[in-house]
């Protein structure tokens, strides 16, 4: 953060041009402060005299950003580049601002822009390589921030997300290796100890990825997440997986999801489940009220669209909501947890789905419960499991996912007064060139109730 030219600084209300730097020099302490109110004070002060301070547009627009308000960072980065000259850090903080508002061709476009000013810029290589892979270009963006890493090498974020990219790609001993020179420079890294342990774990490496984790929590002994994949990992017993957990795997996972799922891993749950419930849904005027839980990016949302009359979503992750939101096919999109999402009125419901979503609860029971107290006499409740064939209700598997038995539902259906409609066991996706399988039900409630 610092003063770049001057230029457009000229005053309309007569403050000196001495004043008006010393007053920019002031704003830009406080700022660094982090006293962000009295430097927008003072920032506003300066254009208020002098509207094409090319400076104070800059870093008032820095701030805006900051503070969260990306529209009105992006209009004051704009008007800073019409009035003073052209800058990679300029153009960089537009790309951010662009980058937090989702609007990635636009970001990218800033970041280039910022590289062709300064093509030894690593922030720009670093920030551009963030934007390509969040647009889904993975080999663009590794090639940038390697090419941040070479300008800087000692840059440990550009490090730590190449090393995240590469354990996204399967490449994982790549991820290992960046991720380790990420702890040479910064041995406590919480995220980037975490990140090592998970890519051990998606090795088979159990026993590096028990030491990692064992090593988050003495750090950071709060870590739900790490406990709870420390247990999955040591065969601990465990009910639920933490929602933090869940929101960081979601967001992280969400701008490659569809593609993984249905390319990489066969997945064809949200179509089985549809082909399993579909001659079972019950015959509404004007058509059912559904709700999706875990709905994701919203694979199962156009299969339920023709029936339904009122389509609601739920789902922890707001990255994966927002993708939801962009097939335009929900009535709802709601971001809470799953009986929170299904409410307390009773009858609200015609159809309840989740799929590929309890393997992330464990315990069953509140859920159940929910379900069978909002659905209509006559509603359905579809879901997957992965079966689990050992004798126990439910597992906790060395994936941090939870398998269910067909024995542990039946039992919970038949205390809530559900009635089995369909149960097929079928290969839900493959992982690791392995068949995971699962069940696919259908339960329903009773129409005199």
């Amino acid at each position: 953060m610092s003063r770049k030219s001057g230029k457009g600084s000229q005053s309309t209300s007569g403050m000196s041009p001495a004043d008006m730097t010393a007053r920019f020099d002031l704003a830009l302490q406080e700022h660094q402060k982090g006293k962000l109110e009295k430097a927008r004070k003072l920032y506003r002060k300066i254009l208020k005299a002098s509207p094409q301070h090319a400076d104070a547009l800059h870093m008032l627009g820095l701030l805006e950003h900051q503070s969260g308000d990306h529209d009105t960072a992006i209009t004051l980065f704009t008007r800073a580049a019409e009035h003073g000259p052209a800058s990679a850090e300029l153009f960089t903080n537009l790309g951010s601002a662009l980058q937090a508002k989702g609007e990635l061709k636009e970001a990218i476009n800033a970041y280039q822009q910022a590289i062709g000013i300064n093509p030894g810029f690593a922030l720009a290589f670093n920030n551009l390589g963030n934007a390509l892979r969040a647009a889904g270009n993975r080999d663009a963006a590794a090639s940038a921030f390697r090419r941040a890493i070479e300008l800087a090498p000692d840059y440990m974020l550009a490090h730590y997300n190449l090393g995240d990219l590469l354990h996204a790609q399967g490449r994982h001993d790549e991820a290992i290796a960046s991720m380790k020179r990420v702890l040479v420079m910064e041995p406590e890294f919480l995220d980037a100890i975490n990140s090592l342990a998970v890519i051990y774990m998606a090795k088979g490496d159990t026993g590096e990825a028990i030491n990692m984790f064992r090593r988050l929590l003495e750090l950071d002994k709060d870590n739900a997440s790490a406990r709870h994949l420390l247990a999955a990992l040591e065969g601990q017993a465990s009910t639920e997986t933490p929602s933090d957990y869940v929101v960081k795997l979601f967001d992280g996972y969400a701008d490659s999801f569809d593609h993984h799922l249905v390319e990489e891993l066969e997945y064809q749950t949200p179509q089985k489940l549809y082909d399993a419930l579909k001659e079972l849904i019950p015959e509404r005027a004007g058509g059912v009220d559904v709700i999706d839980l875990g709905c994701g990016t919203g694979l199962c949302g156009p299969l339920l669209r023709n029936h339904a009359r009122s389509l609601k979503g739920v789902d922890l992750s707001p990255r994966m909501l927002a993708l939801a939101r962009e097939r335009d096919i929900y009535d709802e999109l709601v971001e809470g947890d799953l009986t929170t999402g299904l409410g307390t009125a009773p009858a609200a419901w015609d159809l309840v789905i989740a799929a590929d979503v309890f393997v992330y609860v464990g315990a069953l029971e509140k859920v159940f419960g929910a379900a069978a107290r909002t659905l209509r006499p006559g509603g359905l409740f579809a879901f997957s499991v992965e079966a689990d064939e050992g004798g126990d209700d439910f597992v906790l598997r060395t994936t941090g996912r939870y398998a269910h038995s067909m024995v542990y539902t039946r039992r919970l259906a038949e205390a809530e007064g559900l009635l089995e409609q369909c149960v097929k066991e079928c290969v839900l996706r493959v992982d690791k060139g392995e068949s995971i399988n699962g069940y696919i039900v259908v339960l329903g409630k009773p129409w005199g109730e």
